[in-house]
């Protein structure tokens, strides 16, 4: 992501100065419908996501619940992200990305703020999948994770 110059002689408003992420050729931020995001209620969201190993996730869609109108951007190689509002509410961010538990969280938006939201860890689907058959007439049936190693050991879910 290449962040144009700001103008020095210039009184910048976070509007302007981020409008970057959803103009131009190849906005970061697509699907954001003409006239959604007000010049005097804008805000900047920034988010990371990582896995839980702590490495940066790339990826991984970030839409706004309830809030089409701010389409979607998605994470950079690093993990963080950016994107526009319209501040002066507590909005819900969704993240998704295939192969993960889909997860949300709220946050506070004020206008012409950046709201830096806590950063979130995506967890991995597990690859060992478990078929649990409720119309079968059995006694008992198992359901068992992959088994998962780190410094308390190594255990696996059975359910």
């Amino acid at each position: 992501m290449v962040v144009p110059p700001i103008e020095p002689t210039v009184i910048s408003i976070p509007a302007l100065v981020t409008e970057f992420l959803y103009t131009g050729d190849n906005p970061i931020q697509t699907g954001v419908a003409p006239g959604t995001l007000d010049l005097v209620r804008a805000a900047t969201l920034r988010g990371l996501v990582t896995t839980r190993d702590g490495e940066p996730l790339p990826n991984v869609t970030i839409t706004i619940k309830n809030h089409p109108e701010y389409g979607q951007t998605v994470t950079t190689s690093d993990g963080f992200f950016n994107m526009a509002v319209n501040g002066g509410a507590t909005l819900t961010v969704n993240y998704q990305l295939e192969g993960y538990l889909p997860l949300q969280r709220q946050v506070k938006s004020n206008w012409q703020e950046y709201a830096v939201i806590d950063d979130v860890v995506m967890t991995a689907l597990d690859s060992q999948v478990s078929i649990i058959d409720l119309t079968a007439n059995q006694p008992m049936q198992v359901a068992q994770g992959s088994p998962v190693t780190d410094e308390d050991g190594t255990r696996q879910a059975v359910v």
